[in-house]
């Protein structure tokens, strides 16, 4: 007959000991923890520091005054000193220069100017205003003069002629006229204007420049 044998162990019964008989798994293996060096170290630090700060805490409690209000700051002394007054010294008066000597003024040399000679003005051929005044052109009383009546009043041209005659002018011709009638009595001219106006002034006319007459022209109109 068979009989189950399990060995006996040291250690109590656990689920490692239940394995199926007659298999290839082995048992677990057990070893026994040792205590980790310096465990005993650790602990002694620290039972020291809570020993320190119970001691701590007990003399914090102890000195504490036992009234809160004393636990105030307290009150500052008075740092600020009586004012101190500070002796200005007055500046000491500084002696004043004696009073300087303006120096005396020196007379400058006078410089004597060279005469310098004035060049004499030569004499200048521009004429003088009396010599620039062109000679004024005189009346041409010989200057034959023709007198031609343009308007409708009959002998008008003769009592003309007859007038300017008595008034020293040579007056050849006095006839009708057959050309342009101007708008107002007209003296035409070529040459010597001023025989010319001193008709136009007899006359009561105008006098115009015309360079194909000859001589002095007298067109007589109603006007």
């Amino acid at each position: 007959m068979s009989q189950d044998l399990k060995p006996t162990s040291q250690f109590p019964r656990d689920r490692f000991d239940d394995v199926d008989p007659y298999t290839t798994q082995q048992g677990a293996h057990r070893k026994e923890f040792s205590t980790p060096k310096g465990t005993g170290q650790l602990n002694a630090i620290i039972l020291a520091g809570g020993a320190a700060l119970a001691i701590g805490v007990g003399s914090f409690l102890w000195l504490a005054p036992s009234d809160p209000l004393n636990m105030a700051s307290p009150e500052p002394t008075e740092t600020a000193s009586a004012p101190v007054e500070e002796a200005t010294a007055e500046p000491e008066p500084t002696e004043e220069p004696g009073e300087l000597l303006e120096p005396e003024p020196v007379e400058e040399p006078e410089v004597e100017e060279p005469e310098v000679e004035e060049p004499e003005e030569s004499p200048t051929d521009e004429p003088t205003e009396e010599e620039t005044d062109e000679p004024e052109e005189e009346v041409d009383y010989s200057l034959p003069i023709s007198v031609y009546n343009a308007s409708s009043i009959q002998g008008y041209a003769a009592s003309i002629a007859q007038e300017l005659g008595g008034a020293g002018f040579n007056v050849p011709v006095a006839d009708n006229w057959t050309g342009n009638v101007p708008s107002q009595t007209t003296v035409y001219f070529s040459s010597n204007e001023a025989t010319a106006l001193a008709v136009a002034d007899e006359v009561g006319a105008v006098a115009v420049y015309e360079p194909t007459v000859e001589g002095v022209l007298v067109v007589l109109t109603a006007n």
